[in-house]
C-alpha cells in the first residue's frame, strides 16, 4: 500500500521542474556521428526542446488562475506525479488547460500532447480463517517490512497491475506479501481517498488449503515486504498499529458484519486534511454506504 504520500506545493514543483533542465554544458569537440558528420561533442542528436511557446488550442494559466481552476490537493498530486518532459517527442511540458478540457494538465510546448495523471487503484485481501482449536474467527495481516508504516500491520494489499483484474491483483499481493494461496469469495469494500489520489478494492478471500493444514501457520509466511504474518482473532486485533486509514475502515466494518450475522458491501470516501500521517485515525470516512448481502457468516 501507497496512502503515505507526501504532498508538494505547485510552487516547489515548478521550481523542481526549472531545475531538471539546467545541465552541464560539456567542453565543444567535433566527433563523427554513426552516419559519416560531424557534430560538437557534448551535444546530443536529439531534436532540442522547441522554446516556450503558447500551443495551439489551449490555455495557458497562472498560478493565480491554476489555484482557482481546482482544489490545491488535486493539483498538488496531479502535477507531482505528472511529467515535466513529453514521453513522445522528449521536449519539456507546461501546466495548460487543453481545449475542450477544464482542469489543468501537462502539455507538451512541442507536439502538444496532453499527459493525463489518473488515481491509482490499490488491490487488497481480506483473508479469513477459522482457529480449529478455539473457534474463534480471524484475519490475516502482515507486519510491513517498508516505508510508510514501517513496522505497523496491513492488509495484504499493493497497487493493480496492467493486465490483471482486480481479483486478480488482490490474489497476486497476498501471493507477494504473505506466501499465502487464496480463493477470492467476493468484493468487500470500495474506498476512495482523493487527498492521494488512490481508490482501495478489497475482497474477501480464504485460504485454498486451509482443510489440508493443521496449523493456521503453515498458511502463510513473510514475503519481501513483510516483516510478520500472524492470523488475529477479530477480539485481539492491534488497533493501535494499523498502518492505513484504509485498512482500519475495512477491519471496523468487517467486526461489525461478523456481529450482525451477515456480510455487507461497503462504500466510501476517507477524508483527512494534507501532511497526516497514513497510520493517524484522524480521519472521516464520509459519503458511507453498506448494503447487506445475501451471504451469511
Amino acid at each position: 500500500m501507497a496512502e503515505g504520500r507526501a504532498t508538494a506545493t505547485l510552487s516547489s514543483l515548478l521550481a523542481s521542474g526549472r531545475s531538471a533542465t539546467k545541465t552541464a554544458v560539456a567542453p565543444l569537440t567535433r566527433r563523427t556521428t554513426p552516419c559519416g558528420t560531424t557534430r560538437p561533442r557534448g551535444t546530443s542528436s536529439r531534436p532540442r526542446s522547441a522554446p516556450t511557446r503558447p500551443v495551439l488550442g489551449h490555455r495557458h494559466l497562472s498560478t493565480t488562475t491554476m489555484s482557482s481552476s481546482a482544489s490545491a490537493s488535486s493539483m498538488s498530486e496531479t502535477h507531482k506525479t505528472s511529467t515535466h518532459f513529453c514521453d513522445a517527442c522528449g521536449s519539456e511540458t507546461s501546466v495548460l488547460v487543453p481545449e475542450g478540457d477544464n482542469r489543468p494538465r501537462r502539455v507538451c510546448q512541442n507536439c502538444g500532447k496532453v499527459h493525463y495523471v489518473n488515481p491509482k487503484v490499490v488491490v487488497g485481501c481480506l483473508v479469513e480463517h477459522t482457529c480449529e482449536e478455539t473457534g474463534a474467527r480471524q484475519v490475516l495481516l502482515c507486519r510491513r517490512a517498508i516505508d510508510p508504516c514501517r513496522g505497523l500491520w496491513t492488509l495484504p494489499a499493493g497497487f493493480q497491475e496492467c493486465g490483471e483484474s482486480t481479483s486478480e491483483g488482490a490474489a497476486r499481493e497476498t501471493r507477494e506479501e504473505a506466501n499465502a494461496e487464496v480463493s477470492i469469495a467476493a468484493p468487500y469494500a470500495h474506498l476512495d481517498i482523493p487527498a492521494i489520489s488512490q481508490t482501495y478494492v478489497i475482497f474477501r478471500g480464504t485460504f485454498k488449503h486451509a482443510s489440508a493444514s493443521r496449523s493456521g501457520s503453515s498458511l502463510h509466511s513473510p514475503g519481501q515486504e513483510t516483516l510478520e504474518t500472524r492470523l488475529f482473532d477479530l477480539e485481539k486485533l492491534p488497533h493501535e498499529e494499523i498502518a492505513f486509514s484504509s485498512v482500519r475502515v475495512v477491519l471496523g466494518k468487517y467486526a461489525e458484519d461478523v456481529r450482525r450475522g451477515r456480510y455487507s458491501f461497503h462504500h466510501g470516501v476517507i477524508e483527512k486534511e494534507a501532511g497526516v500521517a497514513a497510520s493517524s485515525p484522524r480521519f472521516k470516512l464520509a459519503q458511507y454506504t453498506g448494503l447487506p448481502t445475501e451471504h451469511k457468516l
